[in-house]
């Protein structure tokens, strides 16, 4: 579905960023969008921006 995809657009809170988990579906840098909420660190959206990946603070 990924490859088929025009937009790639993941959404998940704060808590989830920068955590391993049981699978893995894609890498940050594969998808476009990125919404997440305010708990986000400075660190992390920089990381983001450097991805260029658009982030949305919800």
């Amino acid at each position: 579905m990924m490859k088929s995809a025009s937009q790639k657009i993941l959404l998940a809170d704060s808590s989830k960023i920068g955590k391993i988990g049981f699978g893995k579906t894609c890498e940050l840098a594969d998808i476009d969008v990125l919404v997440t909420d305010s708990g986000i660190s400075r660190k992390t959206i920089e990381q983001i921006n450097m991805l260029g990946v658009k982030l949305i603070i919800a």
